[in-house]
């Protein structure tokens, strides 16, 4: 993963976070060049995906730095020049093809300044950066190989120069050549990474998980056929980031061919995530089945056996995070996986629920039986850790400060689950979500073993959301704010505020009818929704912040979540209106690509470019929110156990069509389409090729 400057280069006297990263590594931290000391300035840029790139220079004609030019000309005697760079992007590397227009008659030298040091992603996160005295260099006339070793890690980055170039040289960190002058002159330069790690442990958190990048992204999927020209390149933006973001494995598990996972988000987390994988699968299954088998897959084979508190580990739990650098190997931070969340369980039996309604593939998911059944036992057991019915979490393990993981649900950060006077609730805490998370989790799950002739299992767990839906509606409601709590804290007292999470509980169908269309008029009053999509805390709350992390801004796979659940309670119309303003929030880019967050300022503030700092884009889940929308707008439910595929359709005010092609459901394409007539009704033309299955059409409507 290339983290450049717009320019191209690798600068950090501009940005000391840029660098070519691979496995939690910056593998290069600088890459410059100039021409008999002039600088490239950069007036054109032109991106293809995030593979490929073409640069477009002028050379400051002003002498700059004439003791760096070996057996140059005076500066003045060059005339202006230009430069054109072509770049791919491939794994653990990248390759610039340089084209210069050197005038006859002139000297022109090159001189590329690299640097590697080798600094693990938690150092350039955090800058608290670790001397590597082992760092050395060899120029063999055409490559720079720079290597370090210590008893944790071996790196290698390797610098190649070729093309129409000569006399190179290598010295006082920089590469240097005469370009060929009187014609176009073409250097290429190619720079691979290399990693190995000489000390593994073994078990199961060997350091030997290194994930894997799919090299063959290709697109496919269902098409959006016909939509708003700002929803098209939405969609368009959003499946991009999504082939970027693709796993093919994690280290010595490699996927099978045709499914993989998803990494949360370029550039701090390129790695597998539990609760990110696993929501973005749910997000994208309209996009077809493969990142949900994969993630099953990836996250069953380190699903925990043992209980290690260093790791925050127990029994049957799902992992947060995998890393791979120095200083995980070296166990300056826990993430050998790290298991400090708390939904992922859960999480999981919903993702591994929803693909058996959209595939029916009962025998295929067979395989995944076990690890269900020990995620249920982790719920129960060490999920329930009071035993009094709920999912609760206490802080995280003495020495984990560095695991980044304050709270265990989706918002953990230390301050983001805030009470009124802005302390942090007492542990453990009970999230509202997580109980709609194990609620739907056991609805949907309870069938499916069924299906695999458990019918122990099944009455169990009907058994069970039957119980935790009934003992959620007595305790999880606060009839002041006619709202659901953020949470309960470790005295069992609401932790009060209207907050997104409650859209979540809405989403996972756990609260009742009447208090359901409650709590969706909170989440569309503007003191929730911007215009743009659904603030995490509400503006009324004392603790409100439009820029903060967790405590006001706008997350988009939030508010598709909120959305859905919305829909869920009746409310179509305030579910259309946040669809469209999360689309029209896009527009806001240029590529179209929605961050991981935005701030939680109102429409009528200005547009909704306030972005978070450190946030990361593209970011699987803001780009899965994409894909989420346009189910939620055609009202898609598959239950191919029943044969059965449901639409509930909705326009949104403005939209005159959306038509979206060959949907996959099982061994089905389905094709939705819909128009606004003249009447203002909606029509509405579905088909589905393959095996037979019966459409269901819910009174489609056009806002």
């Amino acid at each position: 993963m290339l983290a450049a400057g717009d320019a191209g280069l690798l600068d950090p006297v501009e940005c000391r976070d840029a660098g070519l990263f691979a496995n939690d590594t910056r593998f290069l931290s600088r890459y410059v060049w100039s021409v008999n000391g002039r600088t490239p300035v950069c007036v054109e840029v032109i991106q293809d995906g995030y593979a490929q790139a073409q640069y477009r220079y002028v050379l400051d004609p002003e002498p700059v730095e004439r003791a760096a030019i070996v057996n140059a000309v005076a500066d003045d005697a060059l005339p202006t020049l230009e430069c054109t760079v072509t770049r791919e992007i491939h794994r653990g590397g990248f390759t610039d093809t340089m084209a210069f227009d050197v005038p006859a008659g002139h000297d022109a030298v090159l001189v590329l300044s690299v640097e590697s040091d080798f600094a693990d992603l938690f150092e350039v996160r955090t800058h608290q950066w670790q001397g590597r005295p082992g760092i050395s260099s060899v120029f063999d006339g055409a490559a720079l190989a720079t290597s370090y070793r210590s008893e944790h890690v071996e790196h290698e980055t390797v610098v190649r120069i070729s093309g129409d170039i000569a006399s190179l040289a290598y010295g006082n960190g920089a590469c240097s050549g005469i370009l060929a002058c009187g014609r176009r002159a073409e250097v290429h330069v190619a720079v691979e990474t290399a990693m190995s790690i000489p000390c593994r442990e073994s078990g199961p958190f060997s350091s030997s998980m290194i994930p894997c990048i799919c090299e063959h992204t290709e697109p496919g999927g269902p098409r959006l056929a016909r939509a708003p020209e700002h929803v098209l390149r939405a969609w368009n933006g959003a499946k991009a980031s999504l082939r970027a973001l693709r796993l093919q494995g994690v280290g010595p598990l490699q996927l099978p061919e045709g499914v993989f996972s998803y990494a949360a988000g370029a550039p701090w987390f390129m790695t597998l995530f539990g609760r990110d994988s696993l929501t973005t699968s749910l997000q994208t299954l309209l996009d077809g089945p493969q990142a949900a088998y994969g993630t099953l897959a990836a996250l069953q084979h380190f699903q925990a056996t043992d209980a290690v508190c260093a790791i925050e580990a127990e029994p049957g739990k799902i992992l947060h995070e995998v890393r791979v650098g120095e200083w995980t190997h070296a166990k300056r931070t826990p993430h050998q996986p790290y298991y400090g969340a708390h939904d992922t369980p859960a999480l999981f039996l919903m993702l591994l629920g929803a693909l058996w309604r959209w595939t029916n593939d009962t025998e295929m998911l067979r395989q995944f039986q076990a690890a269900a059944t020990r995620c249920i036992s982790w719920i129960e057991q060490f999920g329930d850790c009071d035993q009094d019915g709920f999912q609760e979490y206490w802080g995280r393990a003495e020495g984990n400060v560095g695991a980044g993981a304050g709270h265990f649900s989706w918002k953990d950060n230390d301050d983001s689950i805030p009470c009124e006077d802005g302390s942090c609730p007492k542990y453990p805490v009970a999230m509202c979500e997580m109980q709609g998370y194990v609620y739907q989790a056991y609805c949907g799950m309870a069938p499916l073993f069924g299906a695999w002739g458990d019918s122990t299992m099944e009455a169990s767990l009907a058994k069970r959301a039957e119980r935790l839906l009934s003992q959620f509606s007595e305790i999880f409601w606060d009839s002041e704010l006619t709202c659901i709590p953020i949470a309960l804290d470790g005295s069992k007292k609401p932790v009060r505020g209207v907050s997104s999470n409650a859209g979540h509980c809405l989403w996972t169908g756990i609260v009742e009818q009447e208090r359901g269309q409650q709590v969706g008029a909170h989440l569309a009053h503007p003191s929730m929704f911007t215009g743009w999509g659904v603030r995490t805390l509400s503006s009324a709350h004392a603790q409100f912040d439009p820029l903060s992390y967790h405590l006001g801004s706008v997350w988009p796979h939030d508010s598709v979540i909120c959305a859905h659940g919305l829909r869920q309670y009746g409310m179509h119309a305030e579910a259309a209106k946040i669809i469209a303003g999360l689309f029209d929030a896009s527009s806001c880019y240029p590529d179209a690509v929605l961050p991981e967050l935005f701030g939680g300022y109102g429409r009528n503030e200005g547009c909704a470019l306030a972005t978070y700092p450190f946030m990361n884009r593209p970011q699987a889940w803001a780009s899965g929110a994409v894909i989420h929308a346009i189910q939620c707008l055609l009202g898609l439910e598959p239950d191919l156990p029943s044969h059965v595929v449901r639409l509930d359709p909705i326009l949104p005010s403005g939209w005159s069509e959306l038509a979206v092609e060959d949907i996959p459901l099982g061994t089905s394409l389905l094709t939705v389409k819909l128009a606004r007539t003249p009447r203002g009704t909606l029509d509405v033309d579905a088909s589905c090729s393959g095996t037979q299955l019966s459409i269901e059409v819910n009174s489609p409507m056009a806002l």
